[in-house]
């Protein structure tokens, strides 16, 4: 009994640590400085052609940017926060790329009235941009969609970027259920891992749909409800 006891004790302090390591890492990628000193070249270029509206508008978002990372208090927030955050996010990263990609962002009635893990799509986004769009961004599409139904929240980002192989897919999912941290420096890594630690293992989904040359589609799910 006295073991039993202490072997739950002592699993229920690494689930502690490693949810700690998890939102630390959270926090260190919530502004990147390599993000905000290129935005800042942008705003910068900008500048030199005169572009006061970009300007205007590329500085109000990064400021509603800075709002909900560092003073939105809470782990916790409705989707439609987590949107807003994207709108910002995505109309930034459209300005810094000569707006070479568009974007869409659409959720039902109860799906924005959810409450779901903060910056938790961000992370998703930036893959779709980076790896999914890579340097072929004319003409570039993301795609974020929330839907509620039965008592889940699900998330689809999609991109119509250059896809993956299938080899290429079955390493992403490898390091998604590799539990060493080193590997959290992954964008993907990181949400899987929150996911995990809050749901448990089999309390959410996530997978990767995509072929080359036909884009790339991330989905998610877990439980969510509409109170607040």
């Amino acid at each position: 009994m006295v073991a039993r006891l202490n072997q739950a004790i002592n699993d229920n302090y690494i689930v502690k640590i490693k949810q700690k390591e998890a939102e630390l890492s959270a926090l260190q990628s919530k502004i990147n400085p390599h993000f905000l000193n290129n935005t800042l070249q942008s705003l910068h270029a900008m500048a030199v052609l005169d572009k006061t509206r970009e300007i205007e508008t590329t500085i109000e978002s990064l400021g509603s940017l800075f709002d909900y990372v560092l003073y939105e208090t809470g782990d916790i927030v409705k989707a439609q926060e987590e949107m807003n955050y994207l709108e910002s996010y995505l109309q930034i990263q459209q300005s810094r790329n000569s707006k070479r990609f568009e974007y869409a962002i659409e959720a039902d009635a109860e799906a924005a009235n959810c409450r779901m893990p903060k910056l938790l799509i961000q992370p998703i986004v930036e893959n779709a941009i980076l790896h999914g769009l890579g340097d072929s961004w004319s003409g570039g599409l993301i795609e974020v969609r929330l839907h509620y139904s039965a008592g889940r929240l699900e998330i689809r980002v999609t991109d119509n970027g250059k896809g993956m192989t299938a080899e290429q897919r079955e390493h992403i999912d490898r390091l998604l259920r590799d539990e060493d941290t080193g590997s959290r420096s992954i964008g993907l890594k990181n949400v899987y891992d929150r996911l995990r630690l809050i749901h448990g293992s089999e309390g959410f989904t996530f997978g990767i749909e995509s072929s080359p040359g036909e884009g790339t589609t991330i989905l998610v799910g877990f439980p969510a409800s509409t109170e607040y």
